[in-house]
């Protein structure tokens, strides 16, 4: 019996996935599975749904577009602290200066 418990260990620890390898810039969305199965969930805009050709995971991940680079800030804006890294913002957005402080756009 204990040597059926170690084979089991060792297959599921073979199976063990490295989440900031699962998509190709950035870390997957947490707590979404776009995979095949009843729990299925469409990814938001912005993001498409990877999944392994072993059904190991199914993640969310960034498209990878050409670099994004925040527009100028046109004259004073508003000094607000809304984000501090894309992460704070809505898919698609980044976190910009705006001359004052830093909003999503």
């Amino acid at each position: 019996m204990q040597l059926n418990v170690a084979i089991l260990l060792l297959v599921v620890c073979s199976y063990a996935v490295d989440t900031q390898k699962m998509c190709k810039s950035g870390s997957p969305l947490p707590s979404i599975f776009c995979g095949r199965g009843p729990n299925h969930q469409d990814c938001p805009s912005g993001y498409y749904c990877n999944i392994d050709p072993l059904d190991r995971f199914a993640v969310c991940c960034a498209q990878v577009t050409s670099p994004r680079i925040c527009p100028g800030p046109s004259g004073v804006g508003i000094c607000v602290e809304e984000c501090s890294s894309d992460a704070d913002c809505p898919a698609g957005q980044m976190c910009c200066s705006n001359g004052c402080g830093h909003t999503c756009q």
